[in-house]
């Protein structure tokens, strides 16, 4: 799997296969940002190609492409208040409206009346965590899938059956996996979001 900063270089050298990788790994990340920000599913088709257009307007200027997700999930709260700004203004008859981006933070929260920012980085957390199960063997993506990303998760003996692996060696097989999970999360940056 080619790191964002790859595929950022392929883009600005023209390659548009490169930008749609760019796209297809972080349309789920932006769209989860803009639902939770209490936008529709029409609006937030809008919003999410506004945010493609920015970012791919500022591809040049990005300094750390290690925190992708991060300046994605600022320029989609952005995004979603522009949006609220002009809804806003035609609900009003087109009239003049003031609303900065600290009005649309106090408009962010949840249906339990938690800051989205919290939502936020687990989605971001969750998005980090499945392009790093990707880089993993088959086998492995199996065995993190079954175990841990599953509700309810595989017992031993399901998984035994399933992966027709011997029930002795689950344990050790599912240590090394979670072992190398850890050292490409090390390697993409991120292990500080999963250290506990």
């Amino acid at each position: 799997m080619k790191s964002d900063s790859r595929l950022v270089t392929e883009c600005l050298n023209g390659n548009q296969r490169a930008w749609e990788e760019l796209i297809d790994r972080y349309q789920r990340f932006i769209y989860t940002v803009i639902l939770r920000c209490g936008l529709d599913r029409n609006d937030a088709d809008d919003v999410f190609q506004g945010v493609c257009l920015s970012w791919f307007r500022h591809l040049d200027s990005l300094q750390d492409t290690t925190r992708l997700s991060s300046w994605l999930a600022s320029v989609t709260r952005q995004q979603v208040c522009r949006h609220m700004r002009t809804v806003n203004a035609v609900r009003r008859g087109g009239g003049a409206v003031t609303l900065s981006l600290d009005d649309c933070a106090v408009q962010e929260v949840g249906s339990n009346g938690e800051a989205l920012d919290v939502e936020m980085l687990e989605a971001e957390r969750q998005t980090l965590l499945a392009r790093a199960i990707e880089q993993l063997s088959p086998q492995c993506q199996q065995i993190v899938n079954l175990l841990y990303m599953r509700n309810p998760p595989l017992t031993y003996a399901e998984l035994t059956e399933q992966l027709s692996i011997p029930a002795g060696s689950i344990g050790p097989t599912r240590a090394r996996c979670l072992e190398k999970l850890k050292k490409i999360l090390h390697k993409m940056g991120y292990d500080e979001y999963f250290s506990s």
